[in-house]
């Protein structure tokens, strides 16, 4: 019953069953065990404390998915928004008061991150963003697993 205030709060909020005059919240691991429902709702929860920490995406670029019963975020800087919890996605205008970038293709670019610079590409597949932190030409996306040569953008195979 409360597993949908906890959604639209975007944080486990189930409330002590005791009675009246306790505050304490229940622990996440009484919440996963009660229900599949409950369950799924602190998987999300935690796929979206993973995605808010992602250092590159930072918060000006993080929207929460436009379905109010999802917890998740999605990225700006893309045509499209998709929520990496529900996966549904929504042209970048539907964030109508957020500064979106467009969609960049695939070109080479840094990221200046607390005063590192880092080597970023997007995805040619999915878009993400992806930072090069050495080896081989050969990459694959962490997000879609797509395999791509870093310095052209073509398909592995």
């Amino acid at each position: 019953a409360e597993l949908p205030a906890c959604t639209a709060r975007k944080e486990l909020c189930i409330s002590c069953p005791i009675g009246a005059g306790c505050t304490a919240t229940l622990p996440r691991e009484l919440v996963c065990g009660a229900s599949a429902a409950g369950a799924r709702l602190v998987a999300n929860l935690d796929m979206r404390k993973a995605l808010k920490g992602n250092r590159l995406f930072p918060e000006s670029v993080q929207v929460d998915c436009l379905d109010p019963a999802c917890v998740g975020i999605g990225y700006l800087g893309f045509d499209h928004v998709m929520c990496f919890v529900c996966e549904q996605q929504w042209p970048a205008d539907e964030f109508a008061g957020r500064d979106a970038a467009g969609s960049e293709g695939y070109e080479a670019g840094y990221l200046d991150m607390d005063g590192m610079t880092v080597s970023v590409k997007r995805c040619p597949k999915c878009k993400v963003r992806i930072e090069k932190n050495g080896g081989c030409d050969h990459m694959t996306c962490g997000l879609c697993r797509h395999e791509f040569w870093w310095s052209t953008g073509k398909p592995y195979r």
